[in-house]
């Protein structure tokens, strides 16, 4: 984003970069104590009618903003996130502070340890201020829980923030906090993104240690990073990834196709290739949806990029999905314990998987393999991979997840297969995706656009969408109306 030049001011840091912020504690125009403070009351007064935070942790957060603080003013460095507030969510575990998991089995739930990237984002200096909602166990596309109630979307509090990751996405639309830890198992940093108009990064698979899967090599779950820009994110993603020994694919070493991009160049994207696949297959596109993806094409051929249709028949990455997603489920939570009470959806997934074969799982996992094979032939073509991330804008706050995705016009189709048809595609081949905006509506709700690229080219790729929101400032997030402090 182009740098600010006005007055930090504290009644809009929020409107600030993480690097903003930094120098204007370090410069002591700011204060770490006030904007937590501000945070902290922002979370509390939006909490009734947004329902994005399960746990408000003000005590935490105090104590963390006033050691970030008396760093700054002895002039010392207190790390890289130093007193910024930002949220976690309520799936991740942290040390202390209850842990939801968005069920009621484990709504007393406290952890004794931090999750490996929430030890190192508390390590770097930042602040928590609270977890934020998740639908039971993560399972769905829209947020709603026995412990939090609806999720809601600050653009319009009828529809939904997106799921799993609806706390975090409707807390930072909200402009509460800087960043959020959240996880994509299927496109829960990425939906949630593109139905509130912020930014969402599935890193490569391993890039963040994943400590909270029981199975490393056939989890489908990434660690991922929100925020309101791509600066931010990257930020939050340079102190998050690196090696640990629970995780073997965090020791992948980039093939070095994280080259910086030259943001300062007049053509930052020269000599890219960028392929555009609106649809997965034959789902109904929002009109404003596809002008706007298409939009952004120009736009990126405008910083020196090629666009191309990636054209072709792909084998359905959800029938994949969803054996490997319903064998999880099952064996993590149906092995005994009752279901009773549990999330329809989950519900519905173990008994679906009890039919299922030990061929069966292993067909799904050599039909992951193919999906992979197939991302990584549109990339010897192409650097990017391009398309909306939802075919259209969100559903209703009270959407049961699963069914038709509007009841009304059941033949839009069905919400897991149509709505954000190719999430779960690169959730499975574990490539890097991030979601941004692109774009509003004539109703003036945002949209979101995909980008996807090789294995550990994570920075690459914010580098890019950092290219475009230099270019496209009128696209990026702004505080929605409706949201008054």
């Amino acid at each position: 984003m182009p740098t600010m030049t006005h007055h930090h001011s504290l009644s809009e840091p929020h409107n600030l970069t993480i690097a903003e912020l930094i120098d204007a504690y370090r410069h002591g125009t700011l204060s770490p104590v006030d904007v937590t403070e501000q945070a902290l009351a922002r979370a509390e007064a939006c909490n009734d009618q947004l329902r994005a935070f399960v746990t408000v942790t003000g005590d935490q957060a105090r104590a963390a903003a006033a050691i970030a603080e008396s760093a700054y003013r002895r002039g010392e460095d207190p790390g890289p996130l130093g007193g910024i507030p930002m949220s976690i969510k309520d799936i991740v575990a942290t040390r202390g502070i209850r842990t939801t998991f968005g069920s009621a089995r484990s709504q007393t739930n406290v952890p004794n340890h931090d999750a490996i990237a929430a030890a190192r984002w508390l390590n770097a200096g930042a602040v928590i201020i609270g977890k934020t909602a998740t639908p039971e166990f993560a399972c769905r596309q829209t947020t709603s829980s026995p412990v939090s109630g609806i999720t809601r979307n600050p653009w319009n509090p009828a529809l939904t923030p997106g799921g799993s990751s609806g706390g975090s996405s409707a807390s930072l639309a909200a402009g509460i906090g800087h960043l959020s830890l959240v996880t994509d198992g299927g496109g829960s940093a990425r939906l949630p993104a593109a139905c509130t108009g912020i930014v969402g990064l599935k890193p490569t698979l391993g890039r963040i240690p994943y400590d909270g899967a029981a199975d490393v090599f056939g989890g489908l779950a990434h660690m991922g990073i929100m925020g309101r820009n791509a600066a931010d994110v990257a930020v939050g993603l340079t102190v998050a990834e690196g090696a640990a020994a629970v995780d073997p694919y965090s020791f992948m070493k980039s093939s070095g196709s994280d080259a910086a991009l030259d943001l300062a160049a007049s053509l930052p994207l020269a000599g890219l290739r960028v392929g555009l696949r609106e649809c997965f297959d034959d789902e109904i596109l929002d009109p404003e949806i596809q002008q706007a993806v298409r939009r952004l094409a120009g736009v990126m051929e405008s910083l020196g990029a090629t666009v191309l249709p990636l054209e072709g028949r792909i084998e359905a990455p959800l029938p994949i999905w969803r054996i490997l997603q319903h064998a999880i489920w099952a064996q993590r939570y149906g092995n005994g314990a009752p279901l009773d009470g549990m999330d329809p959806v989950i519900v519905a997934g173990i008994s679906s998987s009890r039919a299922l074969s030990a061929a069966d799982l292993q067909g799904a996992i050599q039909g992951r393999t193919r999906l992979y094979r197939h991302v990584q032939g549109w990339l010897e073509k192409v650097d990017f991979v391009l398309s909306p991330t939802l075919t259209r804008t969100p559903l209703a706050a009270d959407h049961p997840g699963s069914g038709a995705m509007d009841p009304g016009a059941p033949e839009r189709g069905e919400i897991r297969e149509h709505w954000a048809p190719l999430l779960g595609l690169f959730t499975m081949t574990g490539h890097p995706g991030i979601s941004f905006n692109c774009g509003w509506t004539a109703a003036g709700l945002p949209i979101g656009a995909h980008l996807a690229t090789s294995w550990h080219a994570d920075h690459r790729l914010l580098d890019t969408v950092k290219a475009i929101e230099g270019a496209r400032p009128q696209a990026a997030w702004r505080l929605p109306a409706r949201i008054q402090f």
